[in-house]
Formats: structure tokens, C-alpha cells, sequence
């Protein structure tokens, strides 16, 4: 498989929601989760039925094996994605999430300057989600000087701002007002967007661009859709990743750093001591079918979030969240319902006596 990257450049704002929304208000983030991305590609294809030489039902075998006892992972997918990530500076800036993991800064190593790293580096550490690929490359290499955390700032993507919308409540039918959070990308000022990392041969690569021509034309990303949010200005194309080739260097490594979420399969839980530090994120909501009307809440899982370190490299498989018969009748008769939960990862060098 080849490592491609895929910029995505909004027209004007998006909206991805988020599982910490209050009363009344539904708040977004300043990034897309690789199960959003996938679902997204999973939607349009399933509306075109065929892309290249690859059925729907091809697509979903990429991902799955059926057994009378359930799914089954593949070792190796159709595809690896990763999640969004923030690109600033007139798409030439890299962001990538944060490693859990001890950087060399704060490891036992670093004997000469501990405290002050304490004190001025370490609240800058603390504060930041995303860190330029630059740094990024020289914590995964535990290099003592990966300086510039907090120094880079994401001009031009601002989020938290919320727009009223009007809705109708789904059990007593009443017109209710609510909040969403938006993330706007100033097009204008500076080339900002979000990009991704995949992973695929060339025959999947050859539908992927379809796929995403499809999206650029006549769809978008993420929610609020109907009124214009998460459409596309530029056509996205997946070009060969060179900035990133490195990151796939195993030499000298010893641990690996999610650029995904991740969805175990049966009897690959890390233990303790391959565990080295992680955050769970709770994936829930409701069906977003392009092909079924019908809106049902589908099931909650719990995945490894982007940035968590482990000595293992994680395989990941799909998450069966299709709406409970049981309590759900009405979704029986239509399709399952599948949220990605496959790894890509990189591999990070890291202190294991810390």
C-alpha cells in the first residue's frame, strides 16, 4: 500500500459534532474523526452503487468478513485512514495530534534543564491539542528539542461560534431552538483547511478520487449539510505524502502513536504494560444514511483516540452500531450500519522507564 495525502479546503465552515454537547447546544470540533471521513466515502459510494471495479458490496468486504457468529476483521482493509487534521499557512503548515507519550523533555533523560522545562515548556505542552509536523518528528524521534510546541499558531480556522437553527423535536413534534456549533476557515486570508492521510493500492486509489470528486460536486462533509456547511471549493485528490514518509520509519523505534481512532477486535486488548498512555472517546449518535429516510439511534462504542501510544501496533476493525431490533423495530428490513474503527498508526520512540 502507498501513503497518499488528501487536502480538504471548506467553501466557508463545517460542523462535526461533539459527544460533550450541553442542553440545547451542539458543539462542533476543529477537526474530522476517521470513522466520520469513512462514513462519509462508505454514503456516496453506496448511492453510486459501482466505482471502477468496485462494488458497494466490495467496498464493505474490504473491511469485513461475515461469519454465522458475526463480522470479522481484516488484516489488512481495503484502506487505512486517518483522521483531519488542521493545515494552516497557506496549506504548507502540518498539524498532527499530540503523542501521549513522555516527551524527551520531561523523560528522566533530560537531567540539564528539568525544572525550567516544568515551568515554561511544560504549560505550553499541556495546552496544545495539535503540534506542527516539524515537532511532531522530533517527539516520535524523542529528540531533547522539540522546542516549537505552542510557538505556531492556527491562523485563519476559528471554532466555538454558534449559529441558532430552529428544529422539530423527535417524540413530541414541537418546533424547539437550538445552538450548533460552527468551525470557519478563512479562505480568504490564508489557504486553510484540514487534510488526511490514506493508505490504499492504485485500483482503490483510482476510486477514491471518484468517490471524492462525487463529494466535491454534489455532497459534503460532516453535519448542517442542508444549509450549505462542509462543501468543498477545491476537488480533492490524493497525491503522494513525502512530507510524511519518514513518519513510517520503524528504525530505532519501540512504540506506536494512533493518527486514527481505533475499535478493538476480539483479543487484541493491550494489556497494562502495552499501554503506554491513551484517552477513550465515546462515538454515539444517530444514523446518517443517504439511502434510508429514516433516522434511528444507533449504538455507542468506545474507541482509542487519536494521539494514544502503544508498544503494540493495534489492527483495529469495524464497529457493528446497527440500531437494536429489539428496541429499534422499524430499522429492521434495512442495512447494517458500521462505524470504521481501523488503525493508522505511526511508529515513535519512546522512554519505557518513565
Amino acid at each position: 500500500m502507498n501513503t497518499y495525502i488528501v487536502h480538504l479546503y471548506f467553501k466557508n465552515a463545517l460542523h462535526v459534532g461533539a459527544a460533550n454537547s450541553g442542553i440545547g447546544i451542539e458543539a462542533t470540533q476543529d477537526f474530522i474523526h476517521s470513522d466520520t471521513l469513512w462514513a462519509a466515502i462508505a454514503n456516496h459510494w453506496a448511492i453510486l452503487g459501482k466505482v471502477g471495479d468496485i462494488s458497494f458490496d466490495d467496498f464493505l468486504n474490504g473491511f469485513r468478513t461475515k461469519h454465522d457468529d458475526g463480522i470479522r476483521h481484516k488484516e489488512e482493509p481495503l484502506f487505512r485512514i486517518s483522521s483531519a487534521f488542521p493545515l494552516t499557512d497557506n496549506g504548507r503548515m502540518y498539524w498532527l495530534p499530540k503523542p501521549l507519550s513522555v516527551p524527551m523533555a520531561f523523560s528522566k533523560r533530560n537531567i540539564e534543564d528539568r525544572e525550567n522545562q516544568r515551568k515554561e515548556y511544560g504549560k505550553k505542552v499541556k495546552q496544545e491539542k495539535f503540534i506542527p509536523l516539524k515537532v511532531f518528528k522530533e517527539w516520535m524521534n524523542f529528540e531533547k528539542n522539540a522546542s516549537d510546541v505552542g510557538g505556531a499558531k492556527r491562523e485563519g480556522i476559528s471554532s466555538g461560534q454558534m449559529r441558532p437553527h430552529a428544529t422539530i423535536d423527535r417524540i413530541s413534534m414541537r418546533a424547539q431552538l437550538f445552538h450548533s456549533g460552527i468551525t470557519y476557515f478563512d479562505k480568504f486570508a490564508v489557504r486553510v483547511g484540514l487534510y488526511f492521510l490514506i493508505q490504499c493500492g492504485k485500483t482503490t486509489k483510482t476510486a477514491l478520487e471518484k468517490v471524492f470528486e462525487v463529494i466535491y460536486e454534489a455532497g459534503a462533509i460532516g453535519g448542517n449539510r442542508n444549509i450549505g456547511l462542509g462543501s468543498l471549493f477545491e476537488k480533492p485528490s490524493l497525491t503522494e505524502a513525502s512530507e510524511f514518509a519518514d513518519l513510517f520509519n520503524t528504525e530505532n523505534t519501540n512504540a506506536y502513536c494512533l493518527l486514527s481512532l481505533c475499535y478493538l477486535s476480539d483479543g487484541e486488548i493491550p494489556n497494562a504494560e502495552t499501554a503506554v498512555a491513551y484517552n477513550h472517546l465515546l462515538r454515539k449518535g444517530w444514523t446518517g444514511s443517504l439511502s434510508v429516510s429514516l433516522q434511528r439511534k444507533r449504538k455507542t462504542v468506545y474507541m482509542f483516540a487519536e494521539g494514544s501510544v502503544f508498544q503494540t501496533k493495534l489492527n483495529g476493525c469495524l464497529a457493528d452500531i446497527t440500531p437494536d431490533k429489539i428496541i429499534t423495530p422499524e430499522w429492521y428490513g434495512h442495512h447494517d450500519v458500521y462505524r470504521y474503527g481501523y488503525a493508522l498508526s505511526v511508529p515513535i520512540k519512546i522512554d519505557l522507564d518513565d
